[in-house]
């Protein structure tokens, strides 16, 4: 087999892996309705988003590789955001900071911390580090079942970068507008059409 014909299979994989994880990603972040009743769905929409933000980042690294495009010379960025913690509520910032998608899709392959914080709840669960075991529960007894979901959020640190938050949907719309059009017309002028399954 020859090295293009390699490279093309490459290029065709990891492609078909970023399409495959962005769809998913997308119904995950666009679903606000959490009304279940059985909790392990919910634990295990969580488990598989995770995964899929870990494959999506590989798969997409791959693709850019493959592609040769210079991702450090791309302006394409995910805008970070900040939750905050007022009179028992939970706050969202958006950030007038960016980071750029090569050095995400790093950061969540290197990840020591990857979570996904898409309530009221689990923020205080897992971001509000003031609170120990017996003020979680006081916060719940206050709270009860009232609290809010909100676009779920990827909570990120790797070995190299303090923590960073994003919207899951902002990391899936910029690799949409930014990455797949060009990966495809970068495969296109050299004869493979990646959009269409059955030409090659």
């Amino acid at each position: 087999m020859s090295a293009k014909r390699i490279e093309r299979d490459l290029a065709r994989h990891a492609y078909d892996g970023v399409v495959e994880r962005c769809a998913r990603l997308n119904s995950f972040a666009g679903n606000l309705d959490k009304d279940l009743e059985f909790g392990d769905i919910l634990s295990r929409q969580e488990s598989l988003a995770v995964d899929d933000i870990i494959v999506l980042s590989i798969s997409a690294r791959r693709l850019v590789s493959v592609c040769g495009i210079d991702l450090a010379r791309k302006d394409w960025r995910v805008r970070k955001r900040r939750l905050g913690f007022q009179d028992d509520k939970v706050c969202e910032t958006a950030l007038d900071e960016y980071i750029n998608l090569g050095k995400l899709f790093g950061i969540i392959i290197h990840s020591e911390v990857l979570d996904i914080v898409d309530s009221d709840f689990s923020a205080v669960l897992k971001l509000d580090a003031t609170l120990d075991t017996i003020g979680v529960m006081e916060w719940l007894h206050r709270n009860g079942q009232r609290f809010g979901y909100f676009k779920p959020k990827m909570v990120v640190r790797s070995d190299r970068s303090g923590f960073l938050m994003f919207n899951i949907s902002d990391f899936v719309s910029c690799i949409d507008e930014f990455l797949l059009p060009e990966a495809n017309d970068i495969c296109q002028s050299g004869g493979l059409f990646l959009e269409d399954e059955y030409r090659f």
